[in-house]
């Protein structure tokens, strides 16, 4: 075994240094996009996404979790069901999803109303919220998390 390379990979460029044109490239095409394309772009992802989870199908063993919270205390996360909730909305189940998480269609229908007033926003047909309207309902949002995690810890009905 020789540790010289051999002379057909010599030449060769390195994975990174393969992919930084077309990175740069798309970055460069990120930059100049209109909004409007922003706007379509994820319209397109956020339906693509909801249409992949109403055909995902998810494991029933609370053991197989990606959840690092829950990996690390065993207990369910304020998040804990969101996803499958959405995917039981997806699949029109909503009472499941209502029993699995009750923010899941909640959420669901704020990102619809989000990217319809981004929509009207680009059409200046409304003005842009303010920043501090933004984090307050950021803040309601985190609020109202923490206090549905902490009464279903309190009553044991968190979805496992």
């Amino acid at each position: 075994m020789s540790a010289t390379p051999s002379p057909a990979r010599q030449g060769a460029p390195a994975p990174a240094a393969r992919l930084a044109p077309l990175v740069q490239a798309s970055v460069r095409a990120l930059r100049v996009a209109p909004p409007g394309a922003w706007w379509l772009v994820a319209g397109l992802a956020g339906g693509l996404l909801y249409l992949a989870l109403s055909r995902w199908p998810f494991p029933v063993d609370p053991a197989h979790t990606i959840c690092l919270f829950r990996q690390m205390t065993h207990l369910d996360c304020p998040g804990c069901g969101l996803t499958r909730s959405i995917a039981e909305l997806a699949r029109g189940h909503l009472g499941a999803a209502l029993r699995i998480h009750p923010l899941g269609p909640l959420l669901v229908a704020e990102a619809a109303l989000a990217w319809a007033w981004w929509g009207l926003v680009l059409a200046r047909r409304v003005r842009a919220p303010s920043l501090g309207a933004v984090n307050l309902a950021l803040l309601a949002h985190a609020v109202a998390l923490l206090a549905l995690w902490g009464a279903r810890l309190a009553t044991r009905t968190l979805p496992g």
